[in-house]
This record gives structure tokens, C-alpha cells and sequence, in this order.
């Protein structure tokens, strides 16, 4: 063996034998953090593809004032048999969409997820 050789633990990972002890286990990494109870959690927008589907599929109008209407599904309709074959694990993002309608000028207004 060469005279600056040393002989290292190879069973330990350097992390291991740096790293303190927390409730009695070894972490490399520090705890990630809490998310604090003031933040919402965050939903992905929908997609072109899903205010298309509500567009061509809502059976529920709700009007809202100023020649705006809001498109959504019924509990019954999106129980279907059909429907959920159709939409899989969509369902219940979909459950929560509501596109807003302008049949004034014919676009969408806005949506919410």
C-alpha cells in the first residue's frame, strides 16, 4: 500500500458520515419545507382541449349578468358510465370547471378549474 493511502469505510456514503442524526435516521438533505396553511394550493389552468369539452358537452347553464353565461356538468352527467369511460382521470378536474361564455360575441370569457 502507498504511504499516503488511507483506509475509508466504504459501506458509509460520504453524506452519512456528515450528516447529523434527526429522530435517530441519517438525512443527507434538509426536511423540506411545510407549505404554510395562508398559501392555496395551486390547479393547473385547462387546456385548450378541456374548454373545448365543457363547450361542447355542458349541460348546465348558469346565467351570470351582462350577456355571460357559465358552462359546467351536472353530478348525474359526469356519473355516466359514458362520460367517464370518455374522460378517465379528467373527471374530476372537469368536475370543477366552469367556462365563461359570451353567446353575445361567441368566445370564451374566462374559466375556472
Amino acid at each position: 500500500m502507498p504511504a499516503n493511502a488511507r483506509i475509508i469505510d466504504v459501506t458509509a456514503t460520504p453524506a452519512k458520515r456528515n450528516a447529523g442524526p434527526v429522530s435517530g435516521l441519517f438525512f443527507p438533505f434538509p426536511a423540506p419545507a411545510k407549505p404554510s396553511a395562508r398559501q392555496p394550493a395551486s390547479r393547473k389552468p385547462l387546456s385548450a382541449r378541456m374548454i373545448g369539452f365543457v363547450l361542447q358537452h355542458a349541460d348546465l347553464e348558469t346565467d351570470l349578468g351582462d350577456g355571460r353565461v357559465a358552462l359546467s356538468f351536472s353530478q348525474a352527467l359526469l356519473a355516466s358510465d359514458r362520460m367517464r369511460a370518455r374522460l378517465g382521470f379528467a373527471i374530476n378536474k372537469i368536475r370543477r370547471a366552469r367556462v365563461i361564455w359570451s353567446p353575445a360575441t361567441g368566445s370564451v370569457v374566462g374559466y375556472q378549474a
